[in-house]
């Protein structure tokens, strides 16, 4: 593996009929287009902090004696439902709208998409040892008619390419949806869609590949075992890394936790938060805008030596549930309205599928430079032990967003 971490995530949002029958970014130079991105930004944070607590709250319901790993892409839902807004109408555009948190800015809804369009083409730029791919297509029944206002829009916004398909034929359809995403992954994803029922309309896809270097990367000559607790009487054994750096750092006196940021190149970083042990879930009700602001904004440089776990965890998430306690539920019932992508067909929400995949290990090309100044210096360093769960955000610095959010409970479970 070339870069850490790599991440993969793919959201599906498939569509079924009520009943079983070269633009660039000119708009983005001016006042109005930065206001817009800086809106967005801080959509995406609201939204990203609130779906990972809904989140925990159902997987806490789900295995009450069991916590478990959670990994997903705020910016991708995100992005999914942004093209679904060009085609949504009346309360199911409102709820739409809010679910996103896209409702809390005063910012006209075209300079959004605009916005998003800006955001992906700067994400999607070619950067020799950062790598953030976004793809959306968009797979419609052939006998289906879509307006070509909302093709026109999704292409223009989202460079989404559209697919006609024969959803009649499920396997036909599942097999052309997962060859595509098969090629588009360069095989990493062999099987993305399965169990297609005949009354399926419309499937969205959107994906996200992640694939970064550390700014200092670790070396695995340091990488020994240690315990990792998973709670106060559970330990498992992960392959610990080590590296001694400059880092930013704060303590948080008012919540039980600390929090570090490891740099990648090219204005991307890990904001590592460690909670005391048997504390995370008053770390995460604590979770808010105005938190992660303080402790971006109060960390200051400091030497320590890190240990960080390599650890490898996926999530397969059906988010119907989900985002109805969100506030959107109505784009699953007979009262949805999505008439802005077809007129003729009645279309509402049947599955939200979410699949995400982060590896985080030692870069593959040793730096001597680190080397050496982990042997000199280590014992004289402050340690940050990453050994019990934690919780971490990778970040974009320019434009400011929330790429991937993971709750960490036991790195030794894929």
């Amino acid at each position: 593996m070339r870069g850490l971490p790599y991440i993969l995530f793919f959201i599906t949002c498939i569509f079924a009929s009520h009943n079983d029958n070269s633009h660039q970014e000119h708009a983005n130079g001016h006042a109005g287009g930065k206001i817009a991105q800086e809106a967005l930004g801080s959509a995406n944070i609201d939204f990203a902090l609130n779906l990972y607590k809904h989140l925990v709250t159902k997987t806490q319901a789900e295995k009450e004696s069991t916590q478990k790993n959670i990994v997903f892409s705020p910016l991708s839902i995100l992005t999914a439902f942004s093209m679904l807004l060009l085609g949504a109408k009346s309360e199911s555009h409102q709820q739409i709208l809010s679910g996103l948190s896209l409702n809390q800015t005063q910012v006209p809804e075209e300079d959004m998409h605009e916005a998003f369009e800006h955001l992906l083409q700067v994400l999607n730029r070619p950067k020799s040892d950062l790598q953030v791919k976004i793809g959306n297509a968009v797979f419609v029944e052939d006998t289906l008619k879509i307006l070509d206002s909302f093709v026109q829009e999704i292409e223009h916004h989202y460079h989404a390419e559209i697919f006609p398909s024969h959803f009649k034929n499920p396997a036909e359809a599942e097999k052309q949806i997962n060859d595509f995403v098969n090629n588009k992954t360069e095989g990493r994803i062999q099987e993305l869609v399965k169990d297609l029922s005949e009354a399926t309309k419309l499937v969205v896809i959107n994906f996200i590949l992640f694939n970064a270097e550390w700014q200092n990367p670790f070396s695995s000559f340091f990488t020994h075992s240690r315990q990792f607790s998973v709670d106060e009487n559970t330990t498992v054994e992960v392959q610990m890394m080590s590296k001694t750096d400059l880092y930013q750092f704060y303590k948080d006196e008012k919540i039980p936790c600390s929090v570090l940021q490891l740099p990648y190149k090219n204005n991307a970083s890990m904001l590592i938060i460690v909670p005391e042990l048997g504390k995370i879930h008053e770390v995460e009700e604590a979770l808010s805008v105005e938190t992660l602001k303080r402790w971006t904004s109060s960390a200051e440089k400091s030497f320590f030596e890190l240990f960080l776990p390599k650890f490898s965890i996926s999530s397969s998430l059906k988010l119907k549930d989900i985002l109805t306690d969100m506030g959107m539920g109505i784009i699953f019932t007979d009262a949805a309205d999505f008439s802005g992508i077809s007129e003729n067909s009645r279309l509402k929400l049947s599955k939200v599928v979410h699949k995400a995949v982060l590896n985080v290990a030692e870069n593959g090309t040793e730096a001597a430079a680190a080397s050496a100044v982990e042997g000199v210096l280590t014992s004289l360093m402050v340690q940050f032990v990453v050994d019990k769960p934690f919780i971490t955000l990778i970040c974009s610095q320019e434009p400011y967003s929330i790429l991937f959010m993971s709750r960490v409970i036991d790195p030794t479970e894929k």
